[in-house]
């Protein structure tokens, strides 16, 4: 059962145990009783009722906050038409968590920042990488990595309808006014030496395209043209990507995840990121036992 109808069920299942302890209450307290009181009754039974059924941790602030959701929103009168926006704009951000069971997570730039010393760190510095980020949110990664001159191709793939639209809108903006998105590899490499002039015009005829956000169900997308794919999803479909990343994605090729490992798959690297969050990436090398 997807996660959301179960996080509903609970809630409804909530609300009849609520109902039932309405009923005997006046054995003990004698009614009325506050809505405060009944929000307060409501969200400690979906609480643990999350709990028993072993839903993920952020499922827990889920279920506790939306009856206190309810409460307020009557409290202070909002038209419902609000609330129903409300409703469409929440399910048009997050419509992925729905589908794939994956939340907006959006990387920092400290990740970014990690990414781009993989690029310099496992990949052969004349070797043209192409990158694809799965679940690209608002394009940041897809943006950023273009600018690096060693890549080739970015690209992201993200169908969540609002994230995508914010990332086709900063394409078009960031062309528009900035006339390209990627830096000069002159600009980003010291010239003086042959070799340093060789490896520039390396990088500019490497060039394939500009950054590519795509509306494409990540599960029918091929991996098979990518040496570099980075993922910020959650632990549901790691088990199901990790079977397609193997089958797809050629020897010597890499796999990043961030904070979620493949179960039951020892990474080759894991890397200690130094933010806030103390971010940590899984870094899987695609080998021939692998396959």
């Amino acid at each position: 059962m997807p996660k959301i109808f179960l996080a509903l069920f609970l809630q409804m299942l909530s609300l009849v145990g609520l109902a039932g302890l309405v009923m005997v209450a006046p054995q003990w307290i004698e009614p009325p009783y506050s809505a405060f009181w009944l929000v307060l009754v409501h969200s400690a039974l979906v609480l643990s009722l999350t709990i028993v059924v072993r839903m993920n941790r952020w499922w827990w602030l889920i279920q506790v906050l939306l009856p206190w959701m309810w409460y307020w929103a009557l409290m202070l009168k909002v038209d419902p038409w609000i609330s129903l926006g409300v409703f469409i704009l929440v399910v048009l951000v997050f419509a992925n968590a729905f589908s794939n069971r994956v939340p907006l997570y959006l990387s920092n730039h400290v990740t970014r920042k990690a990414l781009k010393k993989m690029v310099a760190e496992k990949f052969d510095l004349y070797r043209p990488v192409r990158f694809l980020d799965i679940g690209s949110g608002f394009g940041g990664n897809v943006f950023y990595m273009h600018q690096l001159p060693q890549v080739s191709e970015s690209h992201g793939v993200e169908t969540a309808p609002i994230p995508y639209l914010v990332s086709r809108v900063r394409q078009w903006f960031l062309k528009t006014f900035t006339g390209r998105l990627k830096l000069d590899a002159n600009a980003a490499l010291t010239k003086g030496s042959p070799e340093q002039d060789d490896l520039t015009q390396a990088y500019e005829e490497n060039r394939v395209s500009s950054p590519k956000i795509l509306a494409r169900d990540l599960w029918k997308y091929p991996l098979i043209e990518y040496d570099f794919v980075y993922a910020f999803l959650s632990t549901e479909p790691m088990p199901r990507l990790w079977e397609k990343v193997v089958e797809e994605m050629p020897v010597g090729s890499w796999f990043v995840s961030n904070s979620f490992p493949v179960p039951g798959v020892e990474p080759t690297e894991i890397w200690q990121l130094s933010d806030r969050r103390e971010t940590i990436l899984y870094l899987y090398q695609i080998a021939p036992s692998h396959l």
